[in-house]
């Protein structure tokens, strides 16, 4: 199943591009994380509460981030399994552009699903996928404006470690799974 999405968000590329490699905003965002953890080998572990139609699956998922650009693009690719109900496997590819009013947010995602997931009507999984990136996308443009504000003002750091911004990136392709496993 194939899906994308374009967001305006008022604030700095680079700024933006922290909040989306900050554990901490992602599962915040992420409708139903119940946890996200950085592994040891740069890779993110992620368990996220679903209800798709009939069937409420947790989710286990795994990402990890590829074809790093940094503030500009990178590729997330991931696994998730729910057990009984199913497993998904797909990426995305997430891009950043300076826009007239702040930065605009592309993101293309690929996703396959097996199991009983597999099994629910199309349009059923594809709206489930579209609300839960529209959730995800309107709560990181929330805690982005207030943000916005600070940014323009202070340089946005850099994250020290390249392994912290891979494991972001995961969480962000766990994500996009998550919407096309809803679709």
């Amino acid at each position: 199943m194939q899906f994308g999405g374009q967001y305006e968000v008022a604030m700095q590329r680079k700024a933006l591009w922290q909040r989306l490699h900050d554990p901490a905003v992602l599962s915040a965002c992420l409708p139903g994380c119940e946890s996200l953890e950085r592994q040891e080998d740069g890779s993110m572990k992620a368990t996220i509460v679903s209800k798709l139609g009939p069937i409420r699956a947790r989710f286990v998922s795994r990402l990890q981030i590829e074809d790093l650009e940094e503030f500009g693009s990178y590729r997330l690719t991931g696994t998730g399994d729910s057990g009984p109900s199913g497993s998904a496997k797909g990426q995305a590819t997430i891009t950043l552009r300076d826009g007239a009013a702040g930065t605009t947010l592309n993101y293309d995602a690929n996703v396959a699903v097996t199991g009983r997931l597999a099994q629910i009507g199309g349009r059923l999984l594809q709206g489930t996928a579209e609300a839960f990136a529209a959730d995800f996308f309107a709560k990181l443009v929330a805690t982005a404006a207030p943000a916005a504000a600070e940014a323009a003002a202070e340089p946005v750091p850099l994250f020290a470690r390249r392994s912290v911004r891979i494991a972001i990136v995961v969480l962000a392709l766990l994500v996009l799974l998550l919407v096309y496993l809803a679709r």
